[in-house]
């Protein structure tokens, strides 16, 4: 298969490229150094709710596109770029690249302990005599084994799976529209790296990234919805 085809149906909602590394002040103090880069295309201010159990950490900063379709997400000791209009890698590293780079360079960000990419996927499906027809959409052996039923009532399966350069977190489940009630089938993809990682091959991490986690994905999937994200109809 191509490696770097482009699916007109790509189930694709948002795209998120993340490092992390050890805390910088000055971060937290010149912020508005970041902004300044990125304003133009990313005028919206936004400050994050820690998650649960993290109320002593540092909030981080989030600047966005006026209509949600980018962002970047600043803290003490993380950063990242996010896509919800997602038209290729090469267009999402063109947009990224410049960004980071003057992150790094700027707060001098030069060893890092984490590197991930992160694509999420929704497949809207509509149940088949009750339940999820999961043979139309993935390959269910690579799942988990040949004997997993081609279809379930439900669906919820998280993996972490070893690579020979770093690891993926893979985790596949149905979801409920709360207002339409219409249903949909997440394949959420995070491949990470966290050893011999530094900021001057961060590209590189983000090559190898992309190409790692859009292999695992053409293997998951069915035949048939390749086809389907292609153009042609699902039958």
């Amino acid at each position: 298969m191509p490696n770097n085809e482009i699916y007109p149906r790509a189930p694709l909602v948002e795209a998120v490229f993340e490092i992390r590394f050890p805390g910088e002040p000055a971060i937290e103090c010149r912020r508005n150094e970041l902004f300044d880069f990125v304003r133009q295309d990313m005028p919206v201010v936004r400050v994050l709710e820690p998650l649960a159990g993290d109320s002593h950490m540092f909030r981080v900063y989030q600047f966005a596109a006026a209509d949600d379709s980018q962002s970047v997400m600043a803290g003490l000791n993380v950063f990242a770029y996010s896509s919800r209009k997602y038209a290729g890698f090469e267009g999402f590293r063109a947009k990224l690249e410049p960004i980071f780079k003057f992150f790094c360079d700027r707060f001098m960000v030069k060893t890092l302990r984490r590197v991930g990419l992160r694509y999420i996927n929704v497949i809207p499906f509509a149940r088949e005599n009750g339940v999820v027809p999961l043979g139309r959409y993935l390959k269910s052996s690579v799942i988990l084994a040949p004997s997993l039923p081609q279809a379930a009532e439900v669906c919820s399966v998280g993996l972490l799976i070893p690579l020979p350069k770093g690891r993926i977190a893979t985790r596949i489940e149905t979801l409920k529209e709360a207002k339409t009630g219409g249903e949909a089938l997440l394949l959420d993809f995070d491949y990470f790296k966290t050893d011999n990682l530094n900021a001057e091959s961060l590209i590189e991490h983000l090559e190898e990234s992309h190409q790692q986690t859009k292999e695992f994905f053409e293997s998951i999937i069915a035949d048939q919805y390749r086809e389907f994200i292609r153009g042609k109809p699902l039958s």
